[in-house]
């Protein structure tokens, strides 16, 4: 009997209590465990969207400027195609009025004419400068 004595067990609603404060808990650190789990995958598939938003971003800068390239040098192909053909009708005309007899015609045509080609020349070059600038400034 004196073992009874020194270790007397708790009354039964007593440990009743404590095991269903226990119980609820462990319940309340699961629920806690499973909430933080959902933050941390929404979390994870936020990173993922903002993953395949930037990636698709650099994608679409990548092609704009790649379309941004050719266009530039298709126009440049233009544009000199159509300066070499100008300089040539130029340089037939100055030739056949050399041959009728009219160099001082001629002479005044192609000074008329490097003038205008040297001013188309100048403001291209201006009009590519501005427009680099331009862009610049939105990047």
């Amino acid at each position: 009997m004196s073992n009874n004595r020194e270790n007397p067990s708790p009354p039964q609603p007593i440990q009743t209590e404590v095991f269903e404060i226990a119980r609820k808990f462990i319940e309340m650190q699961n629920n806690e465990q499973q909430v933080r789990l959902q933050e941390i995958q929404a979390t994870s598939k936020d990173h993922d969207n903002q993953k395949e938003i930037a990636l698709a971003s650099i994608n679409a800068q990548k092609e704009d400027r790649k379309e941004s390239r050719e266009t530039y040098q298709a126009e440049s192909t233009k544009n000199k195609i159509f300066i070499f053909a100008v300089v040539l009708v130029l340089a037939i005309l100055a030739v056949v009025l050399i041959q009728l007899g009219y160099a001082s015609l001629a002479e005044e045509i192609i000074k008329y004419a490097l003038a205008a080609v040297l001013g188309a020349f100048g403001g291209y070059g201006y009009a590519i400068r501005t427009i680099s600038t331009m862009r610049n400034q939105e990047d």
